[in-house]
């Protein structure tokens, strides 16, 4: 391959399947810069919770997890990494379904040579690629590179559906910058705006889905996260926040009101839903926060 050495994720409940497929990655000079090898959904997802990689290669079904559901929680859990489906079969319509999932391509297991697999892999990273790039042209906000409001829709309820399949809470926050109406300095608004992005990139794991959804308003949805979460999530983000104000360099303190809502999966409702009680809470931070300023 005409590009660095990749970090691959394996998923393949079969330990000789998983060398075999080693041996053929490196028959196909497609030595993995890492290769992790895990026999269960639960600690491939635990495992992108800690870290990412490049393409993922998941050995369809696996004993945990029926029919394509690995497929969807993967994808809905890291729809940024491109994934590969391995079968134990040349069965055409699994492999449809595959594709129609959402995997790059699928594979069955001992039926290519080196050169194949790594036309397989190219490809499918390239076509991942290449649609990441159009849909961030529709679901993307210019200035962050995190999602604008159509976009934070567009995943979030898929996520909210994983969530009820799953039995999985969530938890919605809406974090409103305060005070930028009073900059009129278009590069400096644009300058707090990044921060709080890069603010948020730091305070968030890479599977919590991050947007703009309103001029100075950002969206977090956290997933597979209990109802004791939300602390923990606000108080790491305030300690950034306060040491981003402690610095000499800051040009204005970088302030902030909270809302949340909690997604519980004996209670299910819709994102609309979940989005309207995190609004109604941020008002009423915003509104305790001005009574103690005229106090």
């Amino acid at each position: 391959m005409e590009q660095s050495p990749l970090v691959i994720l394996l998923i393949e409940e079969n330990p000789i399947a998983a060398f075999r497929m080693q041996e053929l990655l490196m028959a196909a000079q497609v030595a993995p810069r890492q290769m992790t090898w895990v026999t269960r959904l639960s600690q491939a997802l635990q495992h992108l919770d800690g870290a990412s990689c490049d393409l993922i290669l998941l050995a369809l079904p696996l004993a945990d997890t029926p029919g394509m559901e690995a497929l969807t929680t993967l994808q809905a859990h890291t729809p940024q990494i491109p994934i590969v489906v391995l079968l134990d079969a040349d069965d055409e319509a699994r492999t449809a379904q595959a594709i129609a999932t959402g995997a790059q391509d699928s594979v069955v297991k001992g039926s290519v040579q080196g050169e194949t697999m790594k036309r397989i892999l190219r490809y499918a990273l390239e076509r991942h690629q290449l649609l990441q790039e159009l849909r961030s042209m529709a679901l993307g906000d210019e200035l962050t590179g995190l999602y604008n409001r159509h976009g934070f829709f567009t995943l979030g309820q898929q996520q909210v559906r994983h969530a009820r399949r799953q039995g999985q809470g969530l938890w919605l926050f809406l974090i409103a910058l305060d005070d930028l109406q009073s900059m009129h300095d278009t590069d400096a608004w644009d300058h707090v705006l990044l921060e709080a992005t890069d603010l948020l990139h730091e305070g968030f794991r890479q599977s919590d889905i991050l947007a703009r959804v309103e001029e100075h308003t950002f969206a977090v949805l956290a997933t597979a996260v209990s109802q004791t979460t939300a602390a923990i999530c606000m108080q790491r983000l305030q300690k950034q926040v306060q040491a981003r104000n402690s610095q000499a360099a800051s040009p204005a303190p970088l302030l902030f009101s909270i809302g949340s809502a909690y997604y519980d999966p004996t209670s299910p409702c819709t994102l609309d839903i979940l989005l309207s009680r995190a609004e109604a809470s941020l008002l009423m931070d915003k509104r305790t926060k001005a009574r103690q300023q005229c106090l």
